[in-house]
């Protein structure tokens, strides 16, 4: 039969908790580029690519839809989303590094959204997500997850001490918990 022990709330024990909720918020999926831009910035969009591989194809689309399209020595303008025109280029079909760039200009908050970058060479077909995010001027995005944070803090501060003063959890002599 297992019993269950109880674990005192300590200090260390709360700063551990807390910051592992906050490395959890914090981090995003494996192979997601997160971008974020002001309007009429220029904005790299990074392919992953076999190294030193000769690119055939390089295939950008946003909600299923193709806006980019380089094919065998080639953009293909053609296949253009009116939304985009003119405003892709590649900056070069060197995979050394094992990465392409697709550069988007003058982006627009309309531009905001997840873009999934197809690279295609003799061999592979490699994905990646950049997720684009365009703040209006003056906007930042660290004042709103500052906000978020603070929100969060404020609510887990409530949670703490509601779970150590309702619970009967002894509180070393050092840790002082008021009222407000």
């Amino acid at each position: 039969v297992a019993s269950l022990t109880t674990v005192p709330l300590t200090p260390s024990l709360l700063l551990c908790i807390y910051l592992t909720f906050l490395s959890c918020l914090c981090s995003s999926p494996t192979g997601v580029i997160n971008i974020t831009a002001e309007p009429g910035q220029n904005v790299s969009l990074t392919c992953r690519a076999t190294k030193n591989s000769e690119v055939e194809v390089v295939r950008l689309t946003r909600n299923k839809e193709t806006v980019f399209l380089y094919r065998y020595n080639g953009t293909d303008k053609t296949g253009e989303h009116p939304e985009f025109k003119g405003r892709f280029s590649l900056q070069s079909l060197s995979t050394a590094d094992g990465e392409v760039n697709v550069t988007l200009s003058n982006v627009t908050e309309k531009d905001n959204g997840t873009y999934l970058c197809d690279v295609k060479d003799k061999e592979n077909n490699k994905e990646t997500i950049n997720h684009l995010h365009v703040d209006r001027q003056g906007e930042s995005l660290w004042i709103r997850t500052s906000s978020i944070f603070l929100v969060l803090d404020a609510g887990s501060l409530v949670s703490c001490y509601h779970s150590i003063c309702h619970t009967g959890v002894n509180v070393p002599p050092h840790f002082t918990i008021r009222s407000v």
